[in-house]
């Protein structure tokens, strides 16, 4: 039910345990981790602002496609593994 529950999506909420996060590789899948909880923080802020307007599906696509591209994974990865005290080489 859990692979129903998220169909061709990245990420599921499951009441009472947490999100799934789902990608084609390991960096991709952190990026999107890391990301859900940042952007979370985000909408709530703007939420205690006001209406949010959400993206349309082309702007998702768009920036789908800028943020999975493997330079915007890479670097996003170098910095994380060295934050948490491991140099990210060429073979991770």
């Amino acid at each position: 039910s859990l692979a129903d529950a998220l169909g061709p999506g990245r990420v599921c909420l499951m009441r009472g345990h947490g999100s799934v996060v789902a990608a084609h590789d390991l960096k991709a899948t952190v990026f999107i981790a890391i990301y859900l909880m940042v952007n979370a923080a985000l909408l709530k802020e703007a939420r205690a602002m006001g209406e949010v307007k959400p993206l349309s599906d082309g702007e998702i696509r768009l920036a789908a496609g800028t943020l999975f591209k493997p330079t915007a994974q890479d670097r996003a990865w170098e910095c994380w593994c060295r934050r948490a005290g491991f140099a990210a080489g060429p073979a991770d």
